[in-house]
């Protein structure tokens, strides 16, 4: 592959996880802080599957990815300097030395 495929495919794959994850993301944060809220406000969840039901009750099922732009960019950054660093060190190095 060339360095801008690399960077592309390496990219793409950090939008797609991130993407993924952002619901249950924010059902974990969800799931932390619920102890710290006073007793009238907690949510009560039984479990992940509970909190994703509630949350797409509550902000419906585009709004689990809210605030999501900026996780997703950062993860592509991040999925771009790390795998395609790795890939192009282990080719040089193995182009270097057998």
């Amino acid at each position: 592959m060339t360095l801008t495929e690399k960077i592309l495919y390496s990219m793409g794959a950090g939008l797609i996880g991130s993407a993924i994850a952002n619901p249950l993301d924010m059902a974990l944060i969800r799931f932390q802080s619920d102890s710290s809220l006073p007793l009238a406000e907690r949510r009560n969840y039984k479990n992940v599957f509970d909190a994703l039901g509630k949350m797409n009750k509550e902000l419906k099922f585009f709004g689990m990815w809210r605030g999501s732009i900026p996780t997703i960019y950062r993860a592509m950054a991040i999925n771009m300097l790390t795998l395609v660093a790795y890939t192009e060190v282990k080719e040089r190095l193995q182009t270097a030395f057998g």
